[in-house]
């Protein structure tokens, strides 16, 4: 006897499993409730802002971005649909502006309408004094220390972000300030022609100063 109600337990149980088809499963409704995340690469707190600007930003989702909305003033000045690599850039013609502190702010959207905020941050734009000192920062901005050095002007600051770093440059003449942004700890700077890491030889004299490298 009760071999038989075991048996037709089991027959019961089957019956059971076999019901849940794969149908069943899929039925099943996920809520995305996951924001994007946005981070604004450049411009940089700090930074003084002049002429054609790009604001990037650097948006994800654990889906996908549709939508990334580019803000100043509070203004909603671009709209940009999703991009393969995440990048996104809007080309800020400074010259249409008053010169003075801007405020930049970046938002994105995914599909299921969730969105996220990048931090917002004020830029001084100054296209009426073009001889007012700049940051310009390596890598981000220019590749090496040297472009950096060849685009800077008499005044402005060549701003190296933490890195390693290989080459020998010159400061050509200028009174600039080619510094690290981290100190010595985190900027490792080699020479890579027998041993020459810098030159001067233009004239350069106490205006010309190098600092914040580990050698």
């Amino acid at each position: 006897m009760k071999t038989a109600v075991l048996l037709l337990n089991v027959v019961i149980m089957a019956i059971i499993l076999m019901g849940c088809t794969q149908k069943d499963i899929t039925n099943v409704t996920w809520t995305d409730n996951q924001p994007p995340t946005v981070t604004l690469l450049l411009p940089t707190p700090g930074d003084t802002l002049r002429g054609l600007v790009d604001i990037q930003v650097e948006a994800t989702d654990d889906n996908s971005v549709e939508l990334v909305e580019f803000y100043l003033d509070g203004g909603l000045v671009e709209s940009q649909t999703s991009s393969e690599n995440d990048n996104y850039t809007y080309s800020w013609n400074t010259n249409e502006t008053t010169d003075g502190s801007h405020l930049i702010f970046v938002r994105a959207y995914d599909e299921a309408e969730n969105y996220g905020d990048a931090v917002p941050i004020l830029a001084q734009v100054d296209n009426v004094n073009e001889n007012a000192p700049r940051t310009l920062r390596v890598p981000s901005e220019y590749l090496s220390i040297q472009q950096g050095v060849n685009a800077a002007n008499e005044g402005d600051t060549v701003l190296v972000e933490p890195g390693n770093y290989y080459e020998t440059f010159n400061f050509k003449g200028k009174g600039i300030w080619v510094k690290s942004e981290a100190g010595p700890a985190e900027t490792i700077w080699g020479g890579v022609y027998y041993n020459v890491f810098i030159v001067f030889d233009s004239g350069e004299d106490t205006t010309s100063v190098l600092c914040g490298f580990k050698i």
